[in-house]
């Protein structure tokens, strides 16, 4: 433990190092006289895009192919992914935000690339755009195995509720209308 601290730093620094031995992280084994900076940020984050016009362009397999290239390429650019899905019209993402990120970047980043490399890859007749907006919405760590679900079974789930009801849901949900 360090000598010569403050009350206020040698606190802090007990936090942190109960923080990093809570989570597994791995703790210098020189321990300084000083505490060193630590961010922690956990910022989970459902979003959902849709194609232009509500396009139904994402047979299956794009979907995967898509979903595969999302996941690396969110992946090569420090975008942690936690789950993938949607449907024909339409993309679920849930991620975790780092503590430099915000979502319209994210978004901004996620959705451009995807479309222009969709548009490379010529799997969809014509020029592919994603809508402008995006939904997004944070999530409990209380609920992301719900969330995770939800995302992972869209097909399922479009099988028998239009995306036109589910939009009409997630504006109750930001409108506070839980029902």
């Amino acid at each position: 433990m360090p000598l010569l601290l403050d009350g206020r730093l040698q606190l802090n620094y007990l936090i942190a190092v109960a923080f990093r031995q809570r989570f597994g992280l791995i703790i210098n084994s020189r321990a300084s006289a000083r505490p060193s900076p630590m961010s922690y940020v956990r910022i989970w984050v459902h979003t959902v895009f849709s194609t232009r016009n509500r396009e139904p362009n994402l047979t299956f397999e794009v979907r995967q192919k898509l979903f595969a290239h999302i996941r690396e390429n969110c992946r090569a650019k420090g975008i942690f992914v936690e789950a993938i899905g949607g449907y024909s019209d339409h993309v679920h993402i849930l991620i975790s935000l780092g503590r430099a990120q915000d979502i319209a970047k994210v978004m901004m980043l996620i959705k451009g690339e995807s479309a222009h490399w969709l548009n490379k890859q010529g799997f969809i007749r014509g020029k592919f755009y994603w809508q402008d907006d995006y939904y997004a919405v944070s999530v409990s760590e209380s609920k992301l195995a719900e969330v995770r679900a939800y995302i992972s079974n869209q097909e399922k789930h479009h099988k028998s509720v239009p995306f036109e009801n589910e939009v009409r849901s997630f504006e109750r949900v930001v409108a506070g209308r839980w029902g």
